[in-house]
């Protein structure tokens, strides 16, 4: 069974296909962790600018579980934008 599964594999990598779905489903998690990035941004411009977090507001404080979880899916969308930055610019250009 594996070895029909290396075989499927390969053969999708020859075609081109597979690298094609990679790199959709590489710009759609770009898209969602650009947009992450930009929610964070705004909640800390509201903490900087009145002195309120919307995250801990919506989630009922700081410590909620919820608000953990947010933050903590924006430090990673962050982390995971700090590779658009290395990335070549012309596949960033063609890409979109």
């Amino acid at each position: 069974m594996l070895a029909n599964f290396i075989k499927l594999i390969a053969a999708e990598l020859r075609s081109g296909r597979l690298s094609l779905i990679f790199k959709e489903v590489s710009m759609l998690i770009d898209r969602i962790a650009l947009l992450l990035t930009i929610v964070g941004a705004l909640n800390w411009g509201s903490i900087g600018i009145f002195s309120f977090d919307i995250v801990a507001w919506i989630c009922g404080g700081m410590d909620s579980i919820a608000a953990r979880i947010i933050y903590t899916v924006v430090a990673l969308a962050g982390v995971w934008c700090i590779s658009l930055l290395f990335r070549p610019r012309e596949i960033a250009e063609r890409d979109m």
